[in-house]
């Protein structure tokens, strides 16, 4: 048997390659998963808030920001808030559809679909709140 490894004699040299794989994407999935924010169904917020609302053209798209915008102290999925900004005040219905938090920042989304985000509002100080 010489200098065969008892994982080569158990699971052979494919086998060994596998579980080094496995352990390898073990580690990188938790790397990932330490990186990504949380999704809540609810949150204590600061007051104020950042607005980014997303602007469709023919063939483009752009964002526009607005700062100091006011929010209710506590922001749940399904919530309709109220919002009002710009130097000519509009009004804005902004529908609660997700939630992220990561630390003490937060960001709240019109839409769940990730990769389709219209319009957000970020929040520093953010904190979970019970649902």
């Amino acid at each position: 048997m010489g200098r065969e490894s008892f994982r080569t004699r158990k699971f052979g040299r494919a086998g060994t390659h596998c579980l080094w794989i496995a352990g390898l994407m073990m580690v990188i999935t938790s790397i990932g998963a330490a990186a990504q924010p949380n999704t809540v169904n609810a949150v204590w917020s600061s007051g104020r808030g950042v607005l980014t609302k997303r602007i469709d053209w023919l063939v483009a798209s752009s964002h526009r920001t607005y700062h100091h915008i006011r929010l209710p102290p506590r922001i749940a999925v399904g919530d309709t808030i109220t919002l009002s900004f710009g130097s000519s005040p509009k009004t804005y219905g902004f529908l609660v559809a997700r939630i992220t938090l990561k630390g003490n920042h937060c960001q709240i989304f019109s839409e769940a679909e990730i990769h389709h985000h219209r319009d957000k509002i970020s929040v520093t100080p953010c904190y979970p709140a019970r649902s």
